[in-house]
């Protein structure tokens, strides 16, 4: 096979495990958003609701570094076919749950499956990719994850017409079944299949005898951690992890109970989110790949700034909906140059554990973010949670101006 066909089949091989991660973060974004409104019908506190949400990113925060290891022992589709499975029997115990207190421990074995397959997907596609190339294919497989916050949203708005909340809950568990079998269907056979994280046969054979433990991955990760861009690209995260942690919180919330909007229209102002957001992952890889991150970083979290003051101050339904738009592109593009900054500057051998570093920060800001809200929820009006949000995108601006070299990633 000459090296043209070899690039098709691995444009192929990416473009499956995108398809195969849609279907996970579709289901993820058809339950996520509604799971407060589920858990506050059966009677729960907004305190309760944000203790259900953080659950799974601190069972989540605990799997991060196992999984960072665990996917260099065990193959490809092994492992991610156990974290699909995982989810989707997650999403029906969600709808078969008679209390929220059944739902902590669902929601721990959602955190570990979805830990698990993050850092499976992510370190796996990272390895497989050209390193010339590793913007643009970071970004194209992140744009999976836009794909699910605009269909999970929209295919949500319709069906609540229709479905319940738990009802919908249990539909969603098809999805993540969809994933496990156009995995195995495409992979069954086929080298990928059975790697260690996508790395080549001689790259396996090492990983497969290497002798790891928790403490060799901690100091693993501090090493990835001590790179400048790694460590500025987590500050980051964090703040944008707590802020849309806050607004997806309670933005459903808001809207049924206090403008009074039907629960399908909320829903399709985070479809339109989604559509923003997908739309401009691949081509953000690009522009890393060719000019860097700083301004770009600049201009994303300056227009976050923009939607957030834009949800705390308007009532108008059209203007909340541009306000939707602006925050999903803005966070598309800054996802991709996160992601890009954590992977571009490490050797292939780290990848797995640097593809758990930024899901670590995303943990731990959303676990601190869910129950931090549902406490201030009881004793701020929302609009001043939404401005919270901004004034968080406003510390992000600061830091990159500040901190973020010039210039494009030096290759490792």
């Amino acid at each position: 096979m000459d090296l043209g066909d070899q690039s098709d089949e691995l444009n192929k091989d990416l473009y499956y495990l995108v398809l195969i991660a849609t279907a996970s973060f579709t289901a993820e974004n058809i339950v996520e958003p509604i799971l407060p409104l589920h858990i506050m019908t059966t009677g729960a506190s907004s305190l309760d609701a944000g203790a259900v949400v953080g659950m799974a990113s601190l069972a989540a925060f605990l799997s991060r570094l196992p999984s960072g290891f665990v996917c260099r022992r065990i193959r490809f589709r092994t492992l991610v076919s156990a974290a699909l499975l995982g989810e989707s029997l997650s999403y029906l115990l969600y709808g078969l749950a008679p209390s929220y207190e059944w739902l902590f421990p669902v929601r721990v074995l959602w955190g570990v499956a979805g830990a698990v397959f993050m850092v499976t997907m992510a370190a796996t596609i990272s390895n497989m990719s050209p390193t010339e190339k590793i913007g643009w294919a970071i970004g194209t497989y992140l744009t999976s994850y836009g794909l699910g916050t605009m269909l999970g949203p929209l295919v949500c708005s319709v069906l609540l017409s229709t479905f319940s909340y738990a009802h919908l809950m249990m539909s969603a568990s098809l999805l993540p079944l969809a994933g496990f079998l156009m995995l195995n269907l495409r992979f069954g056979s086929r080298a990928l299949g059975d790697s260690y994280v996508g790395m080549t046969p001689s790259g396996q054979t090492s990983v497969g005898r290497e002798d790891f433990s928790l403490t060799r991955a901690f100091s693993e990760l501090l090493s990835v951690m001590s790179r400048r861009r790694v460590a500025l690209a987590g500050v980051l995260h964090f703040l944008f992890s707590v802020s849309i942690t806050f607004l997806d919180t309670v933005f459903l919330v808001y809207a049924v109970t206090q403008l009074r909007l039907d629960p399908s229209v909320a829903m399709l102002m985070l479809a339109v989110r989604g559509i923003a957001n997908a739309v401009v992952r691949s081509p953000a890889g690009s522009i890393s790949d060719r000019f860097g991150q700083k301004w770009p970083f600049v201009i994303s979290f300056g227009t976050l700034i923009l939607s957030y003051v834009l949800l705390a101050t308007s009532t108008d339904i059209w203007l909340m909906g541009l306000a939707m738009v602006i925050l999903g592109a803005a966070w598309g593009v800054r996802v991709v140059l996160e992601w890009t900054a954590t992977q571009d500057e490490v050797p292939s051998a780290s990848k797995s554990i640097a593809s758990s570093f930024l899901p670590l920060v995303w943990d731990v800001a959303h676990s601190t973010g869910a129950v931090a809200v549902g406490a201030l929820a009881l004793f701020v009006p929302m609009e001043t949670i939404f401005l919270l949000c901004a004034g968080l995108m406003v510390a992000a601006v600061l830091v990159v101006l500040a901190f973020w070299p010039s210039g494009r990633i030096l290759r490792a």
